[in-house]
């Protein structure tokens, strides 16, 4: 997982999980919330035993922001006076889902969810809410399945993953810093190659670890250094980490300013950027969620029924 983002998606995922969702009802006149323990709402609030509703919809907000899918199953009431009602709600990982095409008719006729090797399991469409990104791909009902917008920032994400690697190693292992030697007049007495071996030990071991960045080395003897490492600035890793961090923000609509890149600031004020961060990026992504809920579950609960966010 690449820490930038990470960030980023975990910024807008967390910030649009905590808004709350509520049921409302059509008295004939107006809309008005629901009792608490209405079924729906209930249901949006305790998904299933094990999440709450704000940490459902983290989950399925970070699937949506990542792979361009959000998807949840829900079983539904088959029989009765509250047939087609959902018991429970489960996030599926889009990275272990694909859809079941029923040919040009029926390009989804359901999905299945492959969890481990072997094991498939296979979901009507009826019983999976699916909010997707626009796919630019055409054909096999990959029309269907929602691009990722890290397909557009690939080479960026290739990018940001090589400068942390290369800035890891260069703290980690402190690289090749240069060669030391003696100097001309001390070439009379020239180290064999034990005695080399032997130097390069004790150097290593005193001088060339973490422990000892930035240290300084004490000898009697005269050396001269020749310089052969480059720091992260004069790698230009630091600048090339904003410039990613950068795209990033521009893929997912929200400033960098947010992520302490304050080279970047063109606000005069930290509060509009978290105003345009939440009407840009954050708000979009719960509304888009209410219009599928809306879509795919509300009507089973009657037609005055419908969810709206709370903001």
């Amino acid at each position: 997982v690449n820490v930038d983002v990470y960030s980023v998606v975990n910024y807008i995922a967390e910030l649009g999980a905590k808004i709350p969702l509520v049921v409302q009802e059509f008295n004939g006149k107006e809309w008005n919330a629901v009792k608490p323990n209405h079924p729906l709402q209930t249901l949006l609030d305790k998904p299933n035993p094990y999440q709450s509703g704000v940490e459902f919809r983290l989950q399925i907000y970070s699937f949506y922001l990542t792979t361009g899918n959000g998807l949840a199953y829900s079983p539904r009431i088959e029989a009765g006076v509250n047939a087609g009602q959902a018991t429970e709600m489960w996030v599926m990982p889009s990275d272990k889902t694909s859809i079941v095409s029923g040919g040009w008719m029926n390009p989804i006729k359901g999905y299945i969810l492959n969890l481990s090797a072997g094991y498939e399991n296979e979901m009507k469409f009826d019983d999976v809410l699916h909010m997707r990104t626009a796919s630019l791909n055409y054909g096999n009902g990959q029309e269907f399945w929602g691009q990722s917008p890290l397909t557009a920032g690939l080479l960026a994400l290739e990018r940001s993953n090589a400068n942390y690697s290369a800035a890891v190693n260069t703290f980690k292992n402190q690289g090749l810093k240069g060669i030391l030697m003696q100097k001309e007049q001390e070439f009379s007495n020239q180290w064999d190659s034990s005695q080399q071996s032997t130097a390069q030990e004790q150097f290593d071991q005193n001088y060339n670890n973490i422990r000892k960045f930035g240290g300084t080395m004490m000898t009697n003897q005269q050396y001269e250094h020749l310089n052969l490492g480059l720091s992260p600035v004069d790698m230009s890793l630091i600048l090339d980490k904003q410039a990613t961090l950068r795209d990033f923000c521009n893929i997912y609509k929200i400033s960098s300013i947010l992520f302490n890149d304050n080279a970047a600031s063109s606000y005069n004020n930290i509060l509009e950027v978290k105003k345009s961060a939440y009407n840009d990026a954050i708000l979009p992504i719960v509304e888009r969620y209410v219009e599928e809920l809306n879509t795919w579950l509300a009507p089973s609960y009657g037609e005055n029924i419908r969810v709206v966010s709370n903001t």
